[in-house]
């Protein structure tokens, strides 16, 4: 998963056209496709766990979740935003959200801001004791475009001692009012995180590919 940490790179894809079909001399066509992988974006999110306020519902029926967004000016908005399992066209807005009928998940971390201190992109994250699965979900708040998304995930414990590094799959941008749905597996460390007083840092770069043709 190299490449995906270059702002750039190029792949040349070649498809040659007509040699099963056409049986004559002439020369094969040949295509080609320049493929460029342009960074749009990235952010950053710092969390203290032992800051964290655990009570809320996360399976609640109730499709809105109540947040307050630091917007642009500074200012703080107040308003209603669709979790992810409501959300359409996100991978868990399905039948049965594996995050609601697994057995092991839990909620360990959460921010979505207050009416004095807004978040820029309110996020939450559930782990699974069972799989050593850690899925953050971070809100789309800035409308950020682009195709994929990669992040990078510290964990350090209370002192600030890092633990471990990790980076995630790529995970889809959907284009319009959605989450970041980040994983990372967290069973190829040989530590089991105490999230009840760890250092959260994440730092996350959108990703949008353009492709050239000489059709």
């Amino acid at each position: 998963m190299d490449f995906w940490k270059k702002i750039i790179f190029v792949s040349l894809v070649s498809i040659f056209l007509g040699c099963s079909v056409d049986q004559s001399d002439e020369p094969a066509i040949e295509e080609e496709e320049l493929v460029f992988v342009e960074e749009l974006f990235s952010f950053g999110i710092a969390h203290q766990t032992s800051n964290s306020e655990l009570a809320w519902d996360w399976k609640s029926s109730s499709p809105y979740l109540p947040v307050h967004i630091l917007n642009q000016e500074g200012k703080v908005v107040s308003g209603q935003i669709t979790l992810p399992w409501f959300t359409q066209g996100n991978a868990l807005s399905v039948a049965e959200p594996p995050v609601l009928v697994e057995k092991g998940w839990g909620l360990v971390f959460r921010n979505f801001g207050t009416e004095s201190q807004g978040v820029s992109r309110p996020y939450f994250a559930l782990y699974n004791s069972e799989t050593k699965k850690l899925l953050v979900m971070v809100y789309n708040a800035k409308n950020d475009s682009g195709n994929y998304l990669i992040s990078k995930l510290s964990l350090s414990n209370a002192s600030g001692f890092l633990l471990k590094e990790l980076e995630s799959e790529p995970c889809e941008i959907i284009q319009y009012d959605s989450w970041f749905n980040m994983e990372f597996d967290l069973a190829e460390v040989a530590i089991t995180p105490d999230f009840s007083e760890s250092q959260i840092q994440i730092e996350s770069t959108g990703y949008q590919l353009v492709t050239f043709s000489n059709k």
